[in-house]
């Protein structure tokens, strides 16, 4: 989560677990979830293929980019993720 939304001090605040298991089972799968923001940053995208997801499920609300790079920078991250991962493992 951005830090901005990270208030360890603050009881109402969102907690960061940096170093727990980022894949999920889904429907017999393995999946690395990577919301928004994470999609462009390598420590979340390299934290969960590390732990050998089957997909990859990419979500992000980027109507306020519209028109701008910042989708298709979250895109190609994902996408050299994922290459990494294949070719990795």
């Amino acid at each position: 989560m951005p830090l901005t939304m990270w208030r360890p001090w603050a009881s109402d605040g969102t907690h960061a677990y940096w170093f727990q298991n980022p894949v999920v089972d889904v429907a017999g799968e393995r999946a690395a979830v990577l919301i928004c923001y994470e999609q462009a940053i390598v420590w979340p995208i390299l934290f969960s293929i590390a732990d050998r997801p089957t997909v990859i499920v990419a979500i992000a609300n980027d109507w306020w980019a519209d028109g701008s790079t910042i989708p298709g920078i979250q895109k190609n991250c994902v996408l050299a993720g994922a290459d990494f991962s294949a070719r990795r493992w």
